[in-house]
């Protein structure tokens, strides 16, 4: 139990800025890594990590919009007017340029194994 805990506060900690929104949080859930922010609509919708063909909930607070095909994305409005996005990693990641990238050099290292016991 102390392993699951101390894996969930480390994945808090290491939480960073993405598309100039915070995280609130990350989980595993059943469909994969999830991400959670909370900002305006306006931040939000500069961010561009909201697909342009999603639209947004409705001024009334609880209001939600879900999808869950082909990535899982939910929308809602909170109290104050802000919006919470859960979101799916696979969403954020493929609109993280920096991860991309990150992730390119790491495939493209031919030194580079992931295969454990492998010898030189």
């Amino acid at each position: 139990m102390a392993n699951a805990n101390s894996t969930a506060v480390s994945r808090k900690s290491a939480l960073r800025p993405i598309r100039n929104l915070i995280p609130i949080d990350l989980w595993d859930s059943l469909a994969g890594l999830t991400y959670a922010f909370e900002d305006t609509e306006e931040a939000i919708r500069k961010s561009g990590l909201v697909p342009e063909w999603m639209r947004y909930p409705g001024k009334g607070v609880r209001s939600c919009v879900r999808k869950d095909e082909p990535h899982f994305i939910k929308l809602s409005r909170l109290k104050e007017g802000r919006i919470r996005i859960l979101i799916s990693a696979d969403l954020v990641t493929s609109s993280d340029k920096e991860f991309r990238n990150f992730l390119g050099a790491l495939l493209a290292d031919t030194r580079l194994s992931l295969v454990k016991g492998e010898s030189a």
